[in-house]
C-alpha cells in the first residue's frame, strides 16, 4: 500500500515545473525568517544537469555553501554537495552529478577532500537510525564504518573516461560526453531553465 507522504492527498493541486515556484515561496518564507536553506537530493541533481525527476526536497544549508539559480532557488554549492555525497558514500547521485556537470579528476583533486575515507560517524548513525533509534549491531553498519575505503580512489573511478562511458551502456552515443552532456556543452547552471 502506498504511503500518503509519498502519493499525496486525493485533494492536492498538481504543480508544474517540479514545483518551483511554490517551493521558491517556501525558501522566501524560510529567508525572511533568516532560516539558511537549500535544495539538495534530486532538486539539487537537476539544477547540476542530469536526468533525474523530483521526487523529494530537503533544505539544510547554511549561508556561505549555497548558490541560487536564476530563479532564486538555493542549492548547495558544487563542492559542499560533492564533498557530501563521497562522505555518505551515495555513490549513485555521484555518478549522475559526475556525469550532469562532467566534472574531472582535476576538478575534484582542486576542490573535495579526498585524502581521507567517508564519514563513518554517519555511517554509525544512519545504521542506528534505521534501528530505529537503537545502537545498531555491528552487523547493521555499513561494513566501510569498518574499513573506509579511499575518497581518493572512489572519485579517481567515478569521473574516469572509462566509467563515464559504461554508464552509457548500450545507450552510448559517440557525441555525448557523458550520459546527460554532449561535447563542448556549456554548465547546465547557466542555462536559464523554468524546473530549477
Amino acid at each position: 500500500m502506498a504511503s500518503d507522504e509519498i502519493t499525496g492527498y486525493p485533494g492536492d493541486i498538481s504543480v508544474s515545473n517540479n514545483g518551483i515556484k511554490e517551493a521558491a515561496e517556501v525558501i522566501r518564507v524560510l529567508e525572511d525568517a533568516q532560516v539558511p536553506c537549500c535544495m539538495v537530493a534530486e532538486p539539487a541533481l537537476i539544477y547540476y544537469g542530469t536526468g533525474r525527476v523530483m521526487t523529494a526536497v530537503h533544505m539544510p544549508c547554511t549561508p556561505e555553501t549555497i548558490e541560487y539559480s536564476h530563479n532564486r532557488i538555493p542549492y548547495p554549492k558544487l563542492p559542499v554537495y560533492t564533498q557530501s555525497l563521497l562522505d555518505t558514500l551515495n555513490l549513485v547521485d555521484l555518478d549522475d552529478l559526475v556525469d550532469g556537470m562532467n566534472l574531472t579528476y582535476e576538478w575534484g583533486d582542486e576542490n573535495l577532500d579526498l585524502d581521507r575515507g567517508p564519514d563513518a560517524n554517519w555511517g554509525r548513525w544512519r545504521a542506528d537510525f534505521l534501528s530505529e533509534g537503537a545502537k545498531a549491531e555491528d552487523e547493521e553498519i555499513p561494513q566501510w564504518c569498518f574499513n573506509p575505503p579511499s575518497l581518493r580512489t572512489i572519485w579517481r573511478k567515478a569521473v574516469s573516461a572509462e566509467a563515464k562511458r559504461n554508464r552509457q551502456s548500450w545507450k552510448y552515443m559517440p557525441h555525448m560526453e557523458t550520459r546527460f552532456r554532449k561535447y563542448g556543452q556549456q554548465d547546465p547552471r547557466l542555462r536559464p531553465r523554468a524546473y530549477c
